[in-house]
């Protein structure tokens, strides 16, 4: 390969680079939820098994966990005592989508109550990057203010999410409004009463970690003799019991 091919592939994957980090840059509400779907992800889910994660600024993307290897061993175990999981995730934002691969190891909590993490064991490769298409449609003449249409409300995208969320908390008799998958006033409002009475400093925007919160939440309190009809198990007993 000549030296001006040389320079010009090394140019593409520089630029590629950039590209990718400029597409990967999200909100800080963004990336919590991205981190805490990794973390959830690698202490639940099954290697293999895609979850989805939805920022509450617009970025989603998938979070992929792999099997699980001893930090001091390397060999592939199920149930060792210093287990760390390779992952790879993708970040979806309007500049395009990046995926990522790395590496993170459990670190066990000093309070049995509290989550386990997941600290970064290896920096995250970047192993494929696809810019978003832009188009350039003709520019049509602005409306008059006066037919301007009222600003819809942002819809979340994925519709069975929010459903499944709206299903929990009707359950726990947070909502009781429609279950029609839309992120609405209602149901973000219910969604943070609960995330309150729960203490949970998960954000409030429609993901997997939510739900499952929600889902953990209504098994706990299935045989909870003190909650009432109509009442919501946290008012009623004042705290959930394990």
């Amino acid at each position: 390969m000549s030296i001006r091919a040389s320079m010009l592939t090394f140019a593409v994957a520089v630029i590629t680079v950039m590209l990718a980090q400029a597409a990967s840059i999200v909100s800080d509400s963004d990336k919590r939820v991205l981190d805490e779907t990794i973390s959830t992800a690698l202490e639940r889910q099954r290697s293999g098994t895609q979850q989805r994660w939805y920022g509450p600024d617009g970025a989603h993307g998938t979070v992929t966990p792999q099997l699980a290897y001893s930090r001091s061993t390397g060999s592939v175990c199920d149930s060792c005592n210093d287990p760390c999981r390779r992952v790879s995730y993708t970040i979806v934002t309007q500049r395009g989508e990046a995926e990522y691969r790395g590496a993170r190891c459990r670190v066990a909590p000093e309070d049995p109550g509290e989550a386990a993490t997941w600290s970064l064991e290896t920096r995250d490769e970047l192993v494929r990057f696809k810019p978003a298409v832009i188009a350039n449609p003709v520019p049509k003449p602005a409306a008059p203010s006066s037919q301007l249409a009222p600003r819809q409300p942002v819809q979340v995208e994925n519709k069975q999410l929010v459903a499944d969320i709206q299903a929990e908390l009707t359950a726990l008799k947070y909502y009781d409004g429609a279950i029609d998958g839309k992120f609405n006033d209602s149901t973000r409002s219910a969604l943070s009463e609960f995330l309150s009475d729960e203490n949970s400093g998960s954000s409030s925007s429609p993901s997997e970690m939510v739900l499952q919160q929600l889902r953990l939440a209504k098994a706990r309190i299935i045989h909870a003799p003190c909650a009432g009809a109509g009442e919501k198990p946290a008012a009623a007993c004042g705290t959930i019991a394990d």
